[in-house]
């Protein structure tokens, strides 16, 4: 079974086998390159960039519909709740399309694409979705699922040695080769972006790992983003007649072998402290000082992330994990969760050498982590099973259709709108810029829907000139 969950080591397990580890090495002085956080320029606090924006990122998955027979939670409610689009197939050209004209309207910029080595069939699907023709639309890099090229369940780590080196460096090279040169891959400037999953889980000799991988790819000077922000990680200690061992401490030496690091995913089922209605509960409070923890150490840029609500009981229901609910507080908005940590969480972790937020996700149905639109239906805290409830733990859920693309666009876009030519048709493609004093303050274009959006990043509030090709200037206000 293919989920997210299963690359999350259970730390129940882990302390039956381990003993709690104290960090305690230092960073020797191979185990990382030059400071390549050090190339990643900040922007100034008044830039007068046009062009500068948040950018906004979504996890996407290519696994469908195998992984919708896996079990979710929406198709146990009753009734249930299905995605607009249905049960799809990943690779359908349609669907692909669709997902990428929801994404532009709303205001999500990229797709981290998910890469299972052990699974070459699906490459067909990403070149599918790189061949859509609405790719123009969005950006999109590669999600590599790292931990599948040998993590182990017993220790929850995922070792380093030349047998993976001889499957991973070709593969990531290969992958490289493939896509970092598509016009509509993601870059920082010139410098492809890489997403790494699950790296706080490496032991062995990862170090020399990403050196290497750095050395083949130079020409493509990529940056590498690491998965290391999560309650505990992995380390060995030295000797290696040691087992591998849990940490409650970022690691400096894994942290330094990339441009900048990031949480895939908060949830953690051993934890009660975070059970129940984040309103009351220890959730927000605990990723704050988390992410304070981790700003400190390294000098990294931080990759902030976020989660509309969690539960994967549709999936893993004998484990009967908690469900993180998406209403922030009881009988708050459906969407209050996501709402609180774009303004808790996300924003105030924004970094500005690398200005990003992540969405976790687009289409993981089977944690509900997902933002894609639901047929509109009513909230529901009735599942399919006997009692009623052992899917839905009592938590409401509706069918949100559009409504956390909504929340994403109302919260990091500063003005959003569509431009139509008289006879009421799109104008795609067209620059859209807004002046003040003279000065372009911010420009983008349009979609091949007509829809465009401008990121809250650099942009004050006041009164703009809204201009564009072949429409009268008008006047908008921003708050």
């Amino acid at each position: 079974m293919y989920t997210r969950g299963y690359a999350r080591p259970d730390s129940r397990l882990l302390l039956v086998t381990q003993c709690l580890l104290t960090l305690c090495l230092l960073i020797s002085s191979g185990c990382s390159r030059e400071e390549p956080s050090a190339r990643l320029t900040p922007l100034p606090a008044s830039t007068t960039d046009p062009e500068a924006r948040l950018l906004v990122g979504a996890h996407y998955y290519l696994w469908y519909p195998e992984n919708f027979h896996h079990g979710y939670l929406r198709a146990q409610l009753s009734p249930p709740q299905r995605p607009v689009l249905g049960e799809y197939r990943s690779s359908d050209p349609a669907v692909i399309a669709q997902h990428i004209s929801w994404a532009s309207r709303y205001g999500i910029d990229f797709f981290t694409l998910d890469w299972w080595p052990s699974k070459p069939e699906r490459q067909a699907t990403l070149d599918a979705f790189v061949a859509s023709p609405l790719i123009e639309d969005i950006k999109f890099c590669i999600f590599y699922e790292t931990w599948d090229l040998g993590f182990d369940q017993t220790f929850g780590a995922t070792t380093v040695d030349e047998q993976f080196a001889a499957k991973f460096i070709p593969d990531v090279k290969r992958l490289a080769e493939r896509y970092f040169r598509h016009p509509r891959y993601l870059r920082l400037g010139e410098r492809p972006v890489i997403f790494f999953y699950l790296t706080r889980t490496l032991v062995g000799d990862y170090p020399q790992l990403f050196n290497r991988l750095r050395e083949e790819l130079k020409e493509f000077d990529p940056i590498f983003i690491g998965d290391e922000i999560f309650w505990f990680g992995i380390d060995q200690p030295r000797g290696e007649s040691q087992p591998p061992q849990m940490i409650r401490e970022p690691l400096p030496q894994r942290i330094a072998l990339f441009d900048a690091i990031t949480a895939y995913n908060f949830y953690e089922s051993t934890d009660q402290t975070h059970a129940g209605y984040a309103k009351d509960s220890q959730f927000l409070p605990d990723i704050e000082a988390l992410l304070l923890k981790f700003r400190s150490v390294g000098q990294r840029p931080i990759v902030p992330s976020v989660i509309p609500g969690y539960n994967d009981r549709g999936v893993r229901p004998k484990l009967e994990h908690y469900p993180v609910p998406r209403q922030f507080a009881e009988n708050a908005a459906p969407d209050s969760l996501l709402e609180q940590m774009l303004q808790r969480v996300a924003l105030p972790n924004v970094d500005p050498r690398l200005p990003m937020v992540l969405i976790t996700s687009w289409n993981e149905w089977n944690e509900d982590t997902a933002i894609e639109p639901l047929m509109a239906a009513p909230a529901t805290n009735l599942d399919r099973s006997k009692t009623g409830s052992r899917y839905s733990a009592g938590y409401a859920y509706e069918g949100h259709d559009e409504r956390y693309l909504q929340r994403l666009q109302q919260t990091l876009i500063a003005h959003h709108g569509r431009l139509l030519d008289e006879k009421g048709a799109p104008l795609a493609r067209v620059k859209v810029e807004l002046v003040q004093d003279k000065l372009v303050r911010a420009r983008t274009s349009t979609d091949a829907a007509g829809y465009y959006n401008f990121s809250r990043l650099q942009l004050k509030a006041g009164v703009y000139e809204l201009r564009s090709l072949g429409q009268a200037p008008r006047t908008i206000t921003l708050e």
